[in-house]
């Protein structure tokens, strides 16, 4: 299969790899779309302490769809065919792999795969596209909760990047009345 390495600062090697053998409790993704973390840039353009933790070598991107290829036999709940989000953090079993899951390759394996747990069912209402995006949306929703937001307050959401944006979204959502999001303009000095 085709995999994106992540080898260190300024360095991404495409190569072809073994695609991954799905074993009894596994299951085994096709990315259809992977979207570009601002963390994936910044360990690009600074190096591997910058960001998420990402192996130098581990198959580079965390923020993708897929769809299920193989199931193992004694997965109950997943189904080829199923279109899924796979949660970076908890998809591989290693938390610590969270940069480095395999966004960028062919194939993901996902060992003793639970759904709910780590792999996600993706209504098809969403677009692989939109799904893409899951994850940065969690994210920015965490951080909106973070804040307890209460019915009836305004907010004002630094960064209008995806995360931003998506904090900004749910912090309406969970009921302030004005959200305002700023940024930094590139063409003002």
């Amino acid at each position: 299969m085709k995999a994106a390495l992540y080898m260190g600062k300024h360095d991404i090697k495409m190569t072809n790899i073994s695609t991954p053998e799905c074993g009894d409790n596994d299951v085994l993704l096709k990315n259809v779309y992977a979207s570009i973390c601002g963390t994936d840039v910044a360990v690009y353009k600074h190096g591997p302490e910058t960001g998420h933790r990402v192996d130098i070598g581990g198959e580079f991107g965390h923020e993708m769809i897929s769809i299920v290829s193989e199931v193992g036999k004694n997965v109950k709940d997943i189904h080829v065919g199923d279109r899924v989000y796979p949660y970076p953090r908890t998809v591989k079993g290693d938390p610590k792999r969270a940069g480095t899951v395999g966004g960028f390759s062919e194939y993901v394996l996902a060992p003793n795969a639970k759904l709910n747990d780590g792999i996600y069912i993706v209504p098809n209402e969403i677009s692989d596209k939109t799904a893409a995006l899951i994850e940065p949306f969690t994210v920015g929703t965490r951080a909106a909760r973070r804040s307890f937001p209460k019915a009836g307050e305004n907010a004002i959401v630094f960064g209008c990047g995806t995360i931003g944006i998506a904090a900004a979204i749910a912090l309406k959502y969970f009921g302030c009345s004005r959200v305002m999001i700023a940024d930094i303009s590139s063409g003002i000095r």
